[in-house]
């Protein structure tokens, strides 16, 4: 079984980090008492406290934080995506929130001159956040989807030996659209006449599923293995921004994502031996594994034998 963490314990534990982060960059931030009495006749509506300057550290640290809580809330606005409004709203507050301490906002009405009152305010936040996270993992079936790319397949297109990434529990491997068009393009213009042949076989592989049932709900393939078929490609506006839709790995790690919002409590990751996927899939919090070893192939060519 992998033992590479699923998105949401990595949303987790980068969370806690954040947190300490900002909790020690507002602690070092000085907080000034805004003296409202001296406009007299005039109502002033506005906190009691506010930040006071920033020297340079505290400038890098907000900068730091802000860049990292921008990547963070990212993914998580992917998440909420399709969560209903009730149920969203207490997030979106903790975000809008979080949001002004880490900007060291001077509309912040929870600012306090004590920093232990300052720590505590920003942990209640960030501890809607990590609820919500918790209530995600337990929404839905918590199985192991293996997302296989185009090179994936070719060395190793056997559903059964996908099994490995459960580690005896269910697993589901998902075929998406855009390396099912990549096969049926190399089929046809890679110029190794034995490569198009070893690419039509998988093809021919893929087709007996379609023969067993509903691919696009699922079918069993082996043992605890099934395979699902997605038909659409994936909705880039409402993906990570740095994603190009011309270009084919940035496709698979879309559809990946929008896998992983569709099933939340999931573990899902991309197979591939390519190492600029795979650095992708880390950049966008995807966990990666190489294609396993062919097992299931070998066993039908030895009973064959």
């Amino acid at each position: 079984m992998s033992d590479r963490p699923s998105l949401l314990t990595l949303l987790s534990n980068q969370l806690d980090l954040i947190e300490d982060a900002l909790v020690d960059l507002v602690a070092q931030v000085p907080v000034r008492h805004n003296d409202w009495s001296r406009h007299s006749g005039v109502l002033v509506v506005a906190p009691n406290f506010s930040f006071g300057p920033l020297d340079e550290k505290a400038k890098a640290g907000r900068i730091s934080a802000h860049k990292a809580w921008e990547r963070w809330k990212a993914h998580l606005d992917l998440l909420l995506t399709n969560v209903p409004k009730a149920d969203a709203a207490p997030v979106r507050t903790a975000l809008s929130s979080l949001d002004q301490w880490i900007g060291l906002s001077g509309s912040n009405w929870s600012l306090s001159p004590q920093h232990a009152h300052n720590a505590a305010t920003i942990r209640q936040h960030t501890s809607a956040l990590r609820h919500f996270l918790e209530v995600l993992a337990i929404t839905g079936n918590a199985e192991t989807l293996a997302v296989p790319d185009t090179n994936a397949l070719i060395a190793n297109p056997e559903a059964g030996d996908y099994g490995i990434f459960g580690g005896g529990d269910p697993v589901t491997v998902v075929f998406l659209p855009t390396v099912l068009g990549e096969l049926d393009r190399l089929k046809i213009v890679h110029r190794n006449e034995d490569f198009r042949k070893k690419v039509e076989s998988i093809i021919r592989r893929l087709k007996e599923f379609q023969r067993r049932g509903d691919v696009t709900e699922g079918v069993r393939a082996q043992g605890n293995v099934s395979v699902r078929f997605v038909a659409h490609e994936p909705r880039f506006e409402q993906t990570l921004p740095w994603l190009d839709k011309d270009n084919e790995d940035d496709r698979i790690i879309a559809a990946t994502l929008e896998l992983q919002r569709e099933n939340p409590s999931a573990r899902v990751l991309l197979v591939t031996a390519d190492i600029n996927h795979q650095n992708k899939a880390a950049a966008a919090l995807i966990p990666f594994e190489e294609p396993p070893p062919p097992v299931s192939g070998q066993a039908k060519e030895s009973k064959a034998q």
